[in-house]
This record gives structure tokens, sequence and C-alpha cells, in this order.
């Protein structure tokens, strides 16, 4: 591997760290306006309209929550490919491959943390709309 090809390669693997970290930092975001919005509601004398409102606007952040966690995702696959494509092109490998082979595949057969964040912003959408729903219920 050239120099200029081991450069490319660095600049690849820091890429991808840090959509990997910039999703974390946005979960870690969304899940603390997420409780102070709960905050918020617990705080407040019951009324059918804010319930309602918070609600709806709570169901569109875990929507956007959702979206970002799922394009995140989308964006290190990227990363991780062109980085197995390197692996790959490279005849005579100087180092052991670290973006293909058989461990890479058993840790990425199962369910990961991307996942989970997604299922965590479910989770936190399907509180929204119950709360939206015990407003209409009032």
């Amino acid at each position: 591997m050239t120099e200029n090809e081991r450069a490319m390669y660095t600049g690849m693997a820091i890429s991808r760290n840090t959509e990997v970290n910039l999703r974390w930092s946005r979960s870690q975001m969304f899940i603390v306006v997420n409780f102070g919005g709960i905050s918020f509601l617990a705080t407040q004398t019951p009324s059918r309209g804010l319930h309602i409102v918070v609600g709806v606007v709570g169901i569109l952040l875990g929507a956007v929550w959702m979206f970002a966690n799922w394009r995140a995702q989308k964006w290190v696959e990227y990363w991780n490919s062109r980085l197995a494509a390197v692996e790959n092109a490279e005849p005579n490998p100087v180092t052991t491959p670290v973006y293909r082979g058989p461990e890479w595949d058993k840790a990425n057969s199962q369910l990961g943390f991307p996942h989970l964040l997604i299922i965590l912003a479910a989770i936190f959408t399907l509180l929204w709309f119950a709360v939206v729903v015990l407003g209409i219920a009032k």
C-alpha cells in the first residue's frame, strides 16, 4: 500500500468513526429532549390540549430521530464497504483486515446498537402516541 493509499484509508476510517460518534451524539440529544418533554408534562396540570400538542411534537421528534438513525447507519455502511474494498484491493495486505472477514460477519450478523437506537426511538414515539391518545380520551 502506498503512502497516498494509506492516507486515504486512514481518512475513510476517520470519516466512518466520526459518523458513528455523531449518531451517538444525536441520539443522546434526542434522549435528553424526550425526557425533558416527559418531565415538562409531569410538572403541568393535566390539560387535554397540552397533552395533544406535546404528544404530537414528540411523535414528530421520534420520526426525525428514527430517520436520522437510519441515514447515519446508511453512511456507516457506505464507509464500511469502501474500507472493505480497499482491504480487498490490496494484493499483499500489511495488516489484518478489519472491515471484512469471518469475525466482521459474525459481529455484524446480530442485533447491534444501531438497531437498538432505532428501537429506542420507536419506544419514545409510541410513548408520545399514548400521550396523544390519553389527551384525546380526556
